[in-house]
């Protein structure tokens, strides 16, 4: 996980304006775990050749806490493939950038036939984000 942590920050500084950059202090698992509010068994960190996922699996809900991709986000449908069945019957909450993630996560949500218990508007900046708590 070492290696992958410099690559997340990467990508990081490569896609978000710098008022959404928070990740650039992170300097190994534990400081991840921390920024994620979990333990270390709790954090799961996915990434391919320029994306990354990063969630923390609390009990009965997942945060995902952050998706980036440099490429676009077609790479999110592999990925929730391998962890759609792990996550089934848990709340999903994350914050997705109405100008980037909600439309996709919102393709997401009919692909899986997911429920929206709650999208919350709110604004970082000039951004308008969408608070989501989802079901699956």
């Amino acid at each position: 996980m070492k290696k992958v942590l410099p690559f997340i920050c990467r990508i990081e500084r490569q896609v978000y304006p710098v008022h959404m950059r928070q990740m650039q202090h992170i300097r190994d698992t534990a400081d991840l775990a921390d920024y994620c509010e979990c333990r270390l068994d709790q954090l799961l960190l996915l990434s391919g050749e320029d994306w990354y996922l990063i969630a923390a699996e609390r009990g009965d809900e997942v945060e995902i806490v952050d998706f980036a991709s440099l490429k676009g986000c077609t790479d999110i449908f592999k990925i929730l493939r391998k962890v759609v069945p792990r996550w089934r019957g848990r709340r999903i909450v994350l914050d997705a950038r109405a100008s980037t993630s909600y439309r996709l996560v919102l393709a997401l949500v009919k692909r899986y036939k997911m429920q929206v218990v709650e999208d919350e508007v709110w604004h970082w900046g000039d951004e308008e984000m969408h608070h989501l708590v989802l079901q699956l």
